[in-house]
């Protein structure tokens, strides 16, 4: 989940918006997002229109983050799946392509549900599900707890 986190930021980030298949962004977002789950669709497809239609990246804040997903607890695990609970945090601050002015500067705070799939010896982030979502002011700090041990996928 940190790396997904991470990677969101960098695709997020640029302004060519979502990478083209059979490309090393998207080879390594393929290794990190379930291919072809809704998930890894939607963020492609929003990350896409929101650079190349809207005009916006989003930058991080000044400590490097951008989006963060922390699991905080359990729901399932077996073989080939591990169902959690999850708490994020999203510091990052929308600016505009053409005018580089800040357009967004609200930090969410959300948690939801999310499950990893075991696709062959490696493990792919299959579903992150928002279930609440919290606007805080410019500059709020993570509201979310590290991740008890053992709970990390």
């Amino acid at each position: 989940v940190d790396r997904y986190g991470s990677l969101l930021g960098q695709l997020s980030a640029d302004p060519a918006g979502a990478p083209a298949p059979g490309t090393p962004a998207r080879d390594r977002w393929d290794e990190v997002v379930l291919p072809g789950s809704a998930l890894s669709g939607e963020l492609l497809d929003r990350i896409h229109r929101r650079a190349v239609e809207d005009r916006v990246v989003i930058d991080a804040d000044d400590d490097g983050v951008s989006f963060r997903h922390v699991p905080v607890g359990l729901d399932a695990t077996g073989p080939t799946e591990i169902r959690f609970r999850w708490c994020g945090w999203s510091p990052g601050i929308g600016r505009s392509l053409d005018s580089g002015d800040v357009v967004d500067d609200a930090v969410a705070h959300t948690t939801g549900t999310g499950s990893l799939v075991r696709v062959g010896d490696a493990w792919r982030l299959a579903a992150l599900d928002q279930h609440d979502l919290q606007l805080l002011p410019p500059g709020s700090p993570d509201p979310c707890p590290t991740a008890p041990t053992g709970d990390r996928p």
